[in-house]
């Protein structure tokens, strides 16, 4: 195998991936809702946030990376299918 070449996933594993990352935004998401909850509910009290609104900031970039995964794997699955269906025309 070629470094930077990954081989070719099954239409299955891609699925699977797709559902646990789905999964993970889905929970991610709801953690996110309840920071800000916190973070608002800290500065109503003239707490100190910085740590809080840190600990969001780190949430928002690990859902944008997680969505940014699933549009790779979902990329990959419709170059897979298009290269499929150009094949499948050339063989009839």
């Amino acid at each position: 195998m070629q470094p930077g070449v990954e081989p070719l996933r099954s239409i299955e594993e891609d699925l699977q991936d797709l559902d646990e990352t789905d999964q993970a935004i889905e929970r991610l998401s709801n953690r996110i809702d309840a920071q800000q909850l916190r973070v608002a509910q800290l500065k109503r009290e003239r707490i100190n946030a910085d740590t809080a609104e840190s600990m969001l900031a780190n949430m928002r970039a690990s859902l944008k990376q997680l969505v940014m995964h699933r549009a790779l794997v979902v990329h990959a699955m419709a170059r897979r299918s298009a290269g499929r269906t150009r094949v499948a025309r050339f063989q009839n």
